[in-house]
C-alpha cells in the first residue's frame, strides 16, 4: 500500500473508534523520521485530550492495526492531542478555526513576508493545491496553514464530511 491509501484505510479504521470515545479524528499521519516510520492518530476534543483519551484510542486500535496489519513496515504507533497550534490540511480543519487567527505560511515571499496571518470568518483562504503557477493573484502558493486555537477553547467540534488532506495528490 502507498502512503496515501495506509492513511485512507487507517482514518477508516480509527475514526469509528475515536468517535465511541467521544473524540475527534483531527488526523492520521505515516511519516518516516530518521529511520523510523511513525503512525500517528491525532485526535481532539473540546475542552482538551488528556493522557487518559490518548490511552484508550491507542489500546483500541493496536489489536485492529495488528490483526487487519495495513503497514508492510514496522512502525510506531503514536497518539498525539491536535494541541494548540496545529496544521489545518483537511476541509473541517478549515470549517473548525472560523473567526480563528490563521497563519498561511507561503513557498515564495508575497510583499516580503513568507508567513501572512490571516482571519478567516466564512470566506475560504484561497489557496492553490500546488505552488501557483496560474496568472490569478488571488491564489497563494500555501506550503503550511495553521491555526492557533486560545489556551484552553477547542475548536468547535464539527462531524468531518471531507477527511481529504488538501496536500493529497488529485
Amino acid at each position: 500500500m502507498n502512503k496515501n491509501q495506509i492513511i485512507k484505510t487507517v482514518w477508516e479504521m480509527a475514526q469509528p473508534v475515536t468517535e465511541q470515545l467521544g473524540l475527534t479524528l483531527w488526523d492520521v499521519q505515516f511519516v518516516k523520521e530518521g529511520a523510523t516510520w511513525s503512525l500517528r492518530i491525532v485526535i481532539d476534543r473540546e475542552g482538551g485530550v488528556d493522557m487518559d483519551a490518548c490511552e484508550a484510542v491507542s489500546r483500541a486500535l493496536d489489536p485492529m492495526l495488528d490483526e487487519a496489519d495495513p503497514i508492510d513496515e514496522s512502525y510506531v504507533l503514536e497518539v498525539w492531542s491536535a494541541g494548540y497550534d496545529r496544521d489545518l490540511t483537511r476541509d473541517f480543519h478549515f470549517e473548525a478555526s472560523l473567526g480563528m487567527p490563521v497563519t498561511v505560511g507561503l513557498f515564495s515571499p508575497e510583499k516580503g513576508e513568507k508567513d501572512t496571518l490571516a482571519r478567516r470568518s466564512s470566506a475560504p483562504i484561497p489557496m492553490a493545491r500546488t505552488t501557483n503557477t496560474s496568472s490569478n493573484p488571488s491564489a497563494l502558493s500555501a506550503a503550511r496553514t495553521r491555526s492557533t486555537f486560545p489556551a484552553a477553547t477547542a475548536p468547535k467540534q464539527t462531524k468531518p464530511n471531507n477527511t481529504e488532506r488538501i496536500d493529497s495528490p488529485k
